[in-house]
């Protein structure tokens, strides 16, 4: 019901559903015409197929739709647009990890979640090398230990929440200069 057309004959579907924050589509949601380039970067944040909504096997940039057979990203224009859709978060969740860094245990513990699902998240799901990666595993404990010694993560999460966000920003993007999109 999310998908923008139809799979197996591209004709479009007249009333797509929007995606709700865990990526399921609302039944009730219906995302207008002018909204379509914006529902395309969405459904890719949630590792979905951008025309026809099949959710995505891989966690690569290199693979296509297995229902339509549309390439993940159609090139660099794409990648601009995913990415400054991505960028256009960062401004409120930097605020709110700050204010949320303030409340005492629960406060980093609800940063780490939000920054983590709103600007990590549409990166990290295109990345396979990466994650296994001795800076990968560091940032991780960071994490969790700012989410454990409170007056550590006042300060420690938003630091950590622009240090993560620019990371992997820099290696989705890397990965994505590398990907030959003539090849498609």
């Amino acid at each position: 019901p999310c998908g923008l057309h139809c799979p197996e004959c591209g004709t479009p579907n007249p009333s797509p559903r929007a995606l709700n924050w865990i990526g399921y589509s609302r039944l009730r949601t219906v995302v207008p015409p002018s909204g379509w380039k914006r529902h395309e970067e969405v459904l890719r944040s949630y590792r979905r197929c951008f025309y026809c909504g099949q959710p995505l096997r891989e966690p690569s940039l290199d693979q296509r739709c297995p229902a339509c057979g549309k390439a993940v990203l159609q090139g660099e224009q794409s990648v601009g647009r995913y990415d400054a859709y991505i960028g256009r978060r960062r401004g409120w969740t930097f605020a709110a990890v700050v204010v949320l860094g303030v409340v005492p245990i629960l406060g980093p513990l609800l940063a780490s979640s939000l920054y983590r699902r709103t600007l990590i998240n549409p990166y990290s799901l295109y990345m396979t090398v990466y994650r296994e990666s001795f800076l990968m595993v560091v940032l991780f404990l960071c994490r969790h230990l700012f989410r454990l010694l409170p007056f550590i993560g006042i300060i420690g999460m938003p630091v950590l929440c622009v240090t993560e966000y620019h990371l992997y920003r820099r290696m989705f993007l890397w990965k994505a200069e590398k990907y030959d999109f003539r090849g498609e």
